[in-house]
């Protein structure tokens, strides 16, 4: 029989003051976390690595030890998130996040923390959105344009943030203005609101002036250019964006128009580069380009050119606008965020860079360079449109923005870090969230699998991200994009519920089981995607994957019965058979990723099978977890048949199987169901684990039981002390013999008495699905929201990782032909830049020599056209000087932004209609 009399060495004593396990305390110490200094009679510290808002970020604002993130309040429908979090938890998410770039301490504000309380409809209750953030005083205090109000933070001496917040309300106006941009100019703030632009005290935020604006009072961009300089953009009340750029000077009582090229050119974003004011633009035509602004010699300010539209296009095979735009003084380059392209909006405006010189000066000639290879998986991950751009101190970037989830509507990426390297960039999760897994590396890092929710929640305002990443020493989370090399397939942001390496790293194998998605699977040097749920059959709902003896790989997957409304019973049961379930087994030859020996084993057998044998005995289809053994048998973790279900935070009803969980053990073609000996049998066993020949199981609802794989039974050791509608997600073992639970509700550990005990954490855990003992003493548990480490007294905690930047593989890794001349290809995307994918008239396809931008985007601005065949892009018109016709925007007549034309933006017979790639003129 298992024994835990040792499990009280985890929970004896406490941290001392000096032993660097508390939060630290802000300017001093950095952010903090939210645990605060454990209690007197706290046995363990407990920090926090993550917070989870599901409001998207809106605002970035660095120091080199402090980062301040800013997001917007969003609902979250109690149904779609299940038994998630405290019962009375409010379903308005949102607030200020603190993070310590060095460690990776993070702390959450709410309006539980003296932030302003939203002015929300139903229940609950939730912080104001922040929209912007500018330092006041570095490190010491700030401003936050909270929309209904303006704020300010401030630390006192004893690292305790503090709130003070205002409404404004212009002159004449009978309701709050909404505020949405805030900058700090050395002698006042600059606010932006709905209402105009108003100069407040820095210190008690009391109003000194509305400024005057000239009828433009609905502002958009504010960025400072020096102490007592701001540059913006504003338009009238009720345009879809900006009409006009202004420079607002400290103590003035009116804003400076700066004179632009025409009405024709929208303004759209603002940054201050070395000593020069850049405004970026949008022509009619749906192109791009930048100016920069100067004194006119009369009092007065221009925009020149800074850099031409035509040169912005290098950096796309579409027109490029910029959306959002910051100075690395570091690297010497202006990043440029583009947006999504009005003209093909099916093209990516991602990142491009302008190289400049140490002072911050264009070179001549100008270039404009993508950020990264169109091949590289991380241009998948990146936004489309960039909605927030900053750089750090260190020359680091923060990005956000959105993505096309179709032709009406955005989806959210989340926030990701850049940072470079000398062998190219780094994209990083500064805060990782959602963490289902926690696996050792054989490159010594924690490997992480991310997945906040199901990703098609992205796009309908949630920020939900997902992929795999490497725990770095900084707290931060570096990501890992697979990259197949047998086939054009990407997974480059994959949804990983569990990671499995093989036991020997010289043996070079790799596996994700995923959510929804393709198996990735990598062996010596091949690294392939394979499709599961065909061959031999498994449900694209992975939820575990193990490496047996020699190349075989076991996959675990969930059944979800469909109910089949209007068909015969008998159909019923014989299509449920044959819909991809249960668990699966191949080998994989290392020399050219061939699978072999497929079979499936399930409950019952269906009557269609394919390349696979089909092996039932399974007590139910629904597999949840493996543990290999030696000898080529698995350890198989089996919960009862449920419905088809699409959320993760929700369990479905039970099928009409009826069908139980249970223990199975499996070996070669043979199936034995282990027989449990407890208060109840084995429900729903959803995790294993080993201590040296010991092997535990979890049972969601029970607790925890020791397996006698000889004599093919589960015994339980430790009852559940949660309640029925709380249940069991994750089990780790010490190797002093100490348990760690992880549940929907939180995280309980072993006491003294051998049984397990909640541990009182500041703030919401959410569902915590990882647990590993990291050191003696040390247990390192992942959910949620974030990461948790709970260190004992004594113990002396690793770093949580290596430094960065960490090799994009675990192993070398040759991705072929990859895109060079005479690689085949199926379009102009799978060559490397410069190259075009040419084909024979046999349709044979190869990477080529540089083709014409005109071959490769028929139909763009300057591209030769027929009038009578109406060959140009949308928005261009065929225009002809003698014989010469080219595609060209219409000079007369904008039909493109709703700001020219005629008075009311349009055309005759049009209106303006907004979308996510701008707003046009459509016809009524």
């Amino acid at each position: 029989m298992f024994f835990l009399a040792t499990a009280a060495t985890f929970l004896t004593g406490c941290p001392d003051e000096g032993s660097g396990l508390g939060p630290g305390t802000h300017p001093d110490g950095g952010a903090g976390s939210d645990a605060g200094v454990p209690d007197a009679d706290s046995p363990y510290a407990v920090l926090r690595f993550g917070r989870y808002t599901q409001g998207p970020t809106r605002a970035v604002l660095t120091s080199p030890s402090l980062v301040l993130l800013g997001h917007e309040l969003a609902y979250i429908e109690p149904e779609l998130y299940g038994q998630v979090g405290e019962e009375a938890a409010s379903p308005w998410r949102g607030g200020l996040i603190t993070l310590d770039p060095a460690t990776g301490a993070t702390r959450l504000y709410t309006e539980a923390d003296g932030l302003p309380a939203a002015d929300v409809e139903g229940p609950g209750r939730g912080p104001v959105s922040i929209y912007d953030l500018d330092w006041i005083e570095e490190g010491q205090s700030f401003v936050a344009a909270g929309w209904t109000h303006l704020i300010r933070g401030e630390w006192s001496a004893e690292g305790d943030l503090h709130f003070t917040a205002v409404q404004l309300t212009a002159p004449g106006a009978t309701t709050p203005a909404l505020i949405s941009t805030v900058v700090a100019l050395a002698s006042e703030i600059v606010v932006g609101t709905d209402q105009g632009f108003v100069a407040v005290n820095r210190d008690d935020l009391a109003v000194r002036r509305w400024i005057a604006t000239d009828g433009l009072p609905w502002t958009r961009a504010l960025v400072r250019l020096d102490a007592d300089t701001a540059l913006a953009t504003a338009g009238p009340v009720g345009t879809p964006e900006a009409t006009d750029a202004l420079v607002i000077e400290a103590a003035a009582v009116a804003a400076s128009p700066i004179a632009g090229p025409g009405p024709s050119y929208v303004p759209v974003s603002a940054a201050a580069v070395g000593g020069a004011a850049v405004l970026s633009y949008r022509l009619p035509e749906g192109r791009g380009g930048l100016w920069q602004v100067e004194g006119d010699g009369a009092g007065g300010f221009v925009a020149r050119s800074y850099v031409e539209a035509d040169v912005l296009a290098g950096a796309s095979a579409a027109p490029f606008v910029v959306n959002a735009m910051a100075y690395d003084p570091v690297h010497h380059q202006l990043v440029l965020g583009g947006a999504i392209s009005v003209a093909a909006p099916v093209r990516t405006g991602g990142l491009a860079v302008i190289e400049l010189d140490p002072d911050g000066h264009l070179p001549d000639p100008v270039r404009v360079a993508p950020l990264m290879d169109r091949r590289d998986p991380y241009a998948q991950v990146l936004p489309w449109q960039v909605g927030l751009l900053e750089v750090d101190a260190v020359g680091r970037w923060y990005v956000a923005g959105v993505f096309l989830c179709n032709e009406h509507r955005a989806g959210l990426t989340g926030l990701y870090r850049i940072e470079q390297g000398d062998d190219g960039p780094r994209l990083v999760r500064p805060i990782p969230t959602g963490v289902r897994a926690i696996t050792a590396g054989p490159d010594g890092a924690w490997w992480l699998s991310l997945r906040d929710e199901s990703p098609g929640l992205r796009c309908f305002g949630q920020e939900v991200q997902q992929g795999v990443c490497r725990l770095r020493a900084d707290g931060a989370c570096e990501l890992y994009t697979p990259n197949p090399n047998t086939d054009d397939a990407i997974l480059a942001n994959a949804s990983a519920r569990r990671i499995a390496f093989g036991a020997d790293p010289a043996d070079r194998k790799m596996a994700f089981a995923t959510d929804h998605e393709a198996t990735y699977v990598r062996v010596g040097d091949v690294a392939e995607v394979l499709s599961t749920q065909f061959e031999p059959g498994l449900n694209l709902d992975a939820t575990s994957i193990a490496w047996g003896e020699g190349n075989a790989l076991w996959i675990g997957s969930t059944f979800g019965w469909d109910s089949l409304p209007g068909f015969p019973e008998d159909q019923v049961i014989l299509v449920n058979r044959r819909i991809p379930q249960g668990l699966g087994y191949m080998e994989i030859d290392p020399t050219n990723g061939r699978t072999s020996n497929l079979r499936r084993f399930v409950r019952a057998a269906s009557d269609q099978v394919g390349g696979h044998e089909e092996i039932d005995g399974l007590s139910s289809s629904n597999v949840q977890a493996l543990l290999p053994l030696t000898g080529g048998a698995v350890l198989v973790g089996l919960g009862p048949e449920r419905v088809s279900g699409p959320l993760d935070h929700f369990w479905p009803e039970l099928a009409p199987t009826n069908a139980p969980g249970g223990i199975a053990w499996v070996r070669g073609r043979s199936v034995v169901t282990l027989e449990s000996e407890g208060r109840a049998p084995l429900t729903e066993v959803v995790a294993f684990a080993r201590m040296g020949e010991a092997v535990l199981a979890l049972d969601a609802a029970l607790g925890v039981f020791e397996v006698d794989v000889e004599a093919k039974t589960a015994t339980q050791v430790v009852e559940a002390p949660w309640s029925q509608d709380e249940r069991g997600l994750s089990l780790a073992v010490s190797p002093q013999g100490v348990l760690a639970v992880g549940t929907t509700r939180g995280l309980y550990l072993q006491g003294g008495d051998g049984a397990l005990a909640p541990v009182e954490v500041k703030g919401r855990t959410g569902f915590v699905s990882a647990v590993r003992f990291e050191a003696d003493g040390v247990l390192l548990a992942g959910g949620d929201e974030g990461l948790l480490r709970l260190v004992a007294a004594g113990a002396t905690p690793p770093a949580l990782g290596p430094t960065g930047p960490l090799p994009r593989e675990p192993w070398p890794l040759s991705l072929g032909c990859n895109g060079e001349v005479g690689c085949v290809c199926g379009g102009p995307d799978d060559c490397a830049p410069g190259l075009g994918c040419a084909c024979s008239d046999l349709s044979d396809c190869l990477c080529a020599a540089p083709l014409d931008p005109c071959d490769r985007d028929p139909g763009s601005a300057g591209c030769a056209c027929r009038p009578e065949a109406q060959d140009c892009a949308r928005n261009l018109v065929c225009t002809c000087v003698d014989e010469d016709c080219a595609c060209q925007p219409e000079s007369v007549d904008c039909t493109q932004d709703c700001t020219c034309g005629t008075a009311s933006g349009c055309p005759e017979a049009m209106h303006c209609e907004g979308g996510i790639a701008g707003f046009s003129c459509v016809p009524d």
